[in-house]
């Protein structure tokens, strides 16, 4: 091994698929690529992900939606998006069908 190489073996780095939960943050249908304010490439990785949400449901392993909900106006928005929700759309919102987790991402 050389510096630039990474060891595969270090156990402060290697991962530990016995004791992991998979995290899953904003895959919400409002993301999705083909979404009027959606985010490029999310519809693309949602095969993988289904995979990978599937691996660890199978091995009885934890799996977790982080899902994001934005208040009207955009009070408690990520400043990237803060613009778009005080001219009033509506995306991630309470009540709105888009807000809920892509298909892939639920049994």
């Amino acid at each position: 091994m050389t510096a630039s190489e990474p060891d595969l073996q270090d156990p402060y780095t290697a991962p530990h698929f016995a004791t992991s939960a998979l995290i899953t943050i904003d895959v919400q249908r409002d993301f999705l690529s083909e979404a009027p304010y959606g985010v490029p490439g999310t519809t693309e990785i949602l095969p993988a992900l289904r995979r990978v949400v599937s691996a660890f449901r199978a091995a009885g392993r934890p799996v977790v939606h982080v899902v994001r909900l934005y208040e009207d106006g955009g009070g408690n928005a990520d400043l990237v998006r803060r613009r778009l929700l005080e001219s009033g759309v509506r995306i991630a919102a309470s009540g709105r069908p888009c807000r809920r987790l892509a298909r892939c991402a639920v049994p």
